[in-house]
C-alpha cells in the first residue's frame, strides 16, 4: 500500500530527508524509482530538508526564549525578569575600609574635612588600582600629642567616576542609555535642571522603591537593563513621579570598576590631595580595617533565572526564611550562597531573631559595610517584630590520612601520579559536596569518589580529622566560642587530651593548648595552656583557660595574649565521619593538611586496605559477647578508628567492632598514651614548679611541619616523639604519631 503521509516527528537534517526520500519511493508517483542519489532531485530535497530543518529549530527556540526557565538569551531572560519586577545586578565596585591621620601643619582648626573624591592607589597580583572616597569625611578627633587629625573610619571604593549628559525632548517613553557595561548602579547620582540657562540649582532623583509613596511630585527615575545589556533610567510620568520639563538637562554620574580584579587589597598610598594645612603623617597614616571585597560582575544569566521568580513570590517582603534569602541576594551583589535560620531552631533558642550567614564570592567572610547594607535593605522590608542579625559563615575544615590499596598491573600511572590524581577527585568532591550551606560531610561518598579515580584502586582506608580556626588579637578581652557541632572522638574522663591546636607566641614564649578531665564532671574537661621551656619541660602556666565539652564539640575560651593578630587552629577527631553542614556551619576540606599513600603491596589476606607495615596486631581471634565503653558507632554505624596500648603505645587499628571489643578488653585506650609523651618530656610541671629538673635528650620544640629530633612537635597534626617528623610524601622512612587524636603509620 502506498504511504501518503510523512513523519512528522523527525528535526535532524538527515533524517527529514530520508523521511522525503522514504515517502516519494513508496508512493504511487512519478518519482518512485528515481535514483535520488544520482539524480538533481536530490539537490532539491536537500532545499526542501534545510528548509523543514531551519524551521522547526527556530520554531523550538521561540517557544523555549518564551519562558524565564527555558530561555538561553540573556535579553529575553532579563526582558521576562522585568515582568514581575526583577532588575538584574550590575557589576559591583570593590570597597574597603581604613583609617588615616593628617598632620596638621599650621593653622588651629579643630576638625578637618576629607573631601569625597580623595584618591588611594593599591596593587593586587601586580596590577595598579584607583580607590577613592564618595562623600565627605569630617574628623573632628584632634590629637594634641601626636599633632594628627584621625579619621577612624573612611569608606573607599574602587573605580573611575564618570558623568555623561542628556537633554530632556519630552517624548513618549524617553529613555536614556548609561554607555558603560561595568557601572556600578548602586553608585548612580542622577540630577536635573531645567535647562542650561536655568538659575535655579540641580534636583537630585532617587532610584524608585517599592516601599515608598509615589505622588505626580515624586522625584524618583526607574532602571532597567536594555537588551544589549546596557542600563538606562526613565522618569515618571506626573502621576507616577515626576516628569522633567522639556529641554532639561540631565546628569548622570557613576562609577565604573574593574570587577573582582581589586579583591583582596590590603595596602594602601593616599595619592590625592590633603586638605588645607595638612599632609599625611609620617608613620602609620593609613591602616587598614578590612581588605577590599565585594568586587564583582554583573548577574549572569542563571542567577536572574533563580532570583527573579523567587523575588516575586516574596512580594517584596521578608515574612518566610525564603524571603529573607532572596532580599539578602537583592541587597548586595557579593553573594555565593546564603542560609537563614530561626533563633527557635538553635541552643539556647533566641525567639524573636532570624539569623542571616552569608558566604561572599569574594572571600570568606563579609565585611561589615556589606553586613549593614543588609540589615538596612531588610528594615523596610522585615516584619516589625523581628530582629534580623547577619551572621559569619562558621568554617569547618577537614583534612584526612588515607591509604588507597591499588594493583599496579592495572594502571600506567606512577604512585605519585595516582596520589595526585586522587588529591584531584577530593577536590572535585569538596567542590560537587561541599561548597554550599546544608551540605553534609559523608565519608562514605569521598571514598567511593577516591575509589572510582582509576580502575587500579581495589579500597581505601582512612582517619577523618577537624579543625576551627579562631583568631587571636592582641590586647583583646573578649572570650570566644567555637562549636564544632558534633560528638568527640573519646570518653569525658580519658587521660589524653581531645584536642591539639597551633602554636602562638607572646613574650618569647611558644604556646599551645590541650585538655584534661575534671574529677567528677561528665560533661566538660579543662582547657590549660603550656609551653616547652629551654630545658624541654612541659610547664603548664593556665590550668584553666576555658572548657571542652566533648559530647557536643563545644570550646569555650578566656582572652589568650599574643604578640601579633594569629589565627589558632584547633584540631579534634569526630565521632562520625558524618558531619552535619547545619545553620551557618560550612565545612570545607583543607588539602593541603590531607596525607595520600598509594600502596601496591597487595595482601591475599583479607582485612583492612592497608600498608603490612601499618600496625602491630595480635593473632587471637576477637573476644566474642563482650560489650566494651564507647565503641566508636555513630547511629548505629561503626567507624573504623585507632587505639593504643596504655602500656607501650603501640597503636592498633580497629577496623571492625569485634576488634574494638578486643581492644577495649585488653584496656587500649583511643588517645596516645602518655607512656609516649613521657619518653620525651621529663617532667609537667605548673608555673608555681622548678624549672631546674633534668631535662630530657630532646633538642627543645618544633611547630607543626617542622622537624624535631627526640622532642616534641604539639600543634595541628598532634605530638610526634622519638623521631623525626617531615611533611609531605618525601621518599623516606617516616614515623608519624598525630597527637592525642590520631594514629601513626610508617611510609617507605
Amino acid at each position: 500500500m502506498a504511504i501518503t503521509q510523512l513523519n512528522t516527528t523527525e528535526l535532524d537534517f538527515e533524517k527529514i530527508k530520508t523521511n522525503l526520500k522514504s515517502y516519494l519511493k513508496n508512493s504511487d508517483s512519478t518519482f518512485k524509482d528515481y535514483d535520488f542519489e544520482g539524480s538533481g532531485l536530490n539537490h532539491l530535497i536537500d532545499i526542501l530538508a534545510y528548509n523543514t530543518h531551519y524551521n522547526a529549530i527556530n520554531a523550538h527556540m521561540s517557544v523555549n526564549e518564551s519562558f524565564i526557565d527555558t530561555a538561553q538569551v540573556r535579553s529575553n531572560v532579563v526582558s521576562h525578569a522585568k515582568l514581575v519586577g526583577y532588575t538584574p545586578k550590575s557589576a559591583s565596585t570593590a570597597r574597603a575600609t581604613i583609617s588615616l591621620k593628617l598632620t596638621r601643619d599650621s593653622g588651629t582648626d579643630s576638625s578637618v574635612t576629607l573631601n569625597a573624591g580623595t584618591t588611594f592607589t593599591t596593587s593586587v597580583g601586580g596590577e595598579n588600582f584607583i580607590f577613592q572616597t564618595l562623600t565627605d569625611n569630617i574628623s573632628d578627633r584632634y590629637n594634641a600629642t601626636t599633632g594628627n587629625f584621625e579619621f577612624d573610619s573612611i569608606e573607599i571604593y574602587e573605580g573611575s567616576r564618570k558623568s555623561i549628559k542628556f537633554y530632556f525632548n519630552d517624548n513618549n517613553n524617553e529613555k536614556f542609555s548609561i554607555p558603560e557595561n561595568s557601572v556600578d548602579t548602586s553608585t548612580l547620582i542622577v540630577t536635573v535642571k531645567d535647562s542650561n540657562t536655568a538659575s535655579v540649582g540641580s534636583e537630585t532623583y532617587k532610584l524608585y522603591n517599592r516601599e515608598s509613596a509615589i505622588t505626580g511630585t515624586s522625584r524618583v527615575y526607574y532602571l532597567s537593563e536594555r537588551f544589549d545589556g546596557l542600563y538606562e533610567i526613565e522618569f515618571g510620568n506626573n502621576v507616577l513621579g515626576k516628569k522633567p520639563i522639556a529641554n532639561s538637562v540631565i546628569t548622570v554620574s557613576y562609577l565604573t570598576c574593574s570587577l573582582d580584579g581589586p579583591n583582596g587589597a590590603a595596602t594602601f598610598t593616599l595619592s590625592g590631595s590633603t586638605p588645607a594645612n595638612t599632609s599625611e603623617a609620617e608613620s602609620g597614616s593609613i591602616t587598614t580595617i578590612s581588605s577590599a571585597t565585594g568586587g564583582a560582575d554583573k548577574e549572569t544569566v542563571s542567577s536572574i533565572k533563580f532570583n527573579a521568580p523567587r523575588s516575586f513570590i516574596a512580594q517584596n517582603r521578608a515574612v518566610t526564611l525564603g524571603d529573607y534569602d532572596v532580599m539578602v541576594r537583592e541587597a548586595i551583589a557579593d553573594v555565593q550562597d546564603v542560609a537563614v535560620y530561626g533563633g527557635q531552631d538553635i541552643i539556647p533558642p533566641q525567639y524573636g531573631k532570624v539569623f542571616i550567614s552569608v558566604k561572599p564570592k569574594s572571600g570568606l567572610f563579609l565585611t561589615q559595610g556589606q553586613k549593614n547594607a543588609i540589615l538596612s535593605f531588610l528594615a523596610r522590608k522585615k516584619i516589625v517584630t523581628v530582629i534580623p542579625e547577619v551572621v559569619d559563615a562558621d568554617y569547618t575544615y577537614l583534612y584526612f590520612n588515607l591509604t588507597s590499596k591499588y594493583n599496579s598491573s592495572l594502571t600506567s600511572l606512577t604512585r605519585k601520579q595516582l596520589e595526585t590524581a586522587i588529591r584531584s577527585s577530593i577536590s572535585g568532591y569538596n567542590t560537587t559536596f561541599l561548597s554550599s550551606y546544608g551540605n553534609n560531610f559523608r565519608f562514605s561518598k569521598l571514598l567511593t569518589s577516591i575509589d572510582n579515580t582509576d580502575a587500579s584502586i581495589g579500597g581505601t582506608i582512612g582517619q577523618v580529622y577537624a579543625y576551627k580556626r579562631t583568631k587571636l588579637i592582641p590586647g583583646s578581652t573578649a572570650a570566644s566560642e567555637i562549636s564544632f557541632g558534633f560528638r568527640l572522638l573519646g570518653g569525658v574522663d580519658q587521660a589524653g587530651s581531645f584536642i591539639t591546636s597551633s602554636a602562638w607566641s607572646f613574650k618569647g614564649r611558644t604556646y599551645y593548648l590541650e585538655d584534661t578531665p575534671i574529677t567528677g564532671d561528665s560533661e566538660k574537661r579543662n582547657i590549660r595552656l603550656f609551653y616547652i621551656n629551654d630545658l624541654n619541660i612541659k610547664v603548664v602556666e593556665n590550668a584553666s583557660v576555658g572548657f571542652l565539652y566533648p559530647m557536643i564539640g563545644k570550646i569555650t575560651l578566656e582572652a589568650l595574649s599574643t604578640d601579633v593578630e594569629t589565627n589558632l587552629d584547633i584540631t579534634v577527631i569526630p565521632l562520625s565521619y558524618d558531619i552535619p553542614g547545619i545553620e551557618n556551619k560550612l565545612i570545607t576540606i583543607d588539602l593541603s593538611k590531607t596525607s595520600i599513600v598509594g600502596d601496591s603491596n597487595l595482601n591475599s589476606e583479607s582485612g583492612p586496605i592497608i600498608t603490612s607495615d601499618y600496625i602491630s596486631a595480635p593473632s587471637s581471634g576477637a573476644a566474642q559477647g563482650v560489650s566494651a565503653a564507647s565503641v566508636s558507632t555513630a547511629s548505629g554505624v561503626f567507624v573504623p578508628h585507632t587505639m593504643y596500648d596504655p602500656n607501650t603505645g603501640v597503636a592498633y587499628y580497629a577496623a571492625t567492632e569485634a576488634l574494638h571489643i578486643e581492644y577495649a578488653n585488653r584496656g587500649y585506650v583511643h588517645y596516645i598514651p602518655n607512656v609516649v609523651a613521657q619518653t620525651t618530656i621529663a617532667q609537667d610541671i605548673s608555673i608555681t614548679s622548678s624549672e631546674t629538673a633534668a631535662a630530657g635528650t630532646g633538642s627543645g620544640l618544633g611547630t607543626a611541619g617542622s622537624t624535631t629530633t627526640s622532642g616534641v612537635t604539639s600543634g595541628v597534626g598532634g605530638t610526634t616523639t622519638g623521631a623525626t617528623q617531615s611533611t609531605g610524601q618525601q621518599q623516606q622512612t617516616t614515623q608519624q604519631s598525630y597527637g592525642n587524636t590520631g594514629y601513626g603509620y610508617n611510609t617507605t
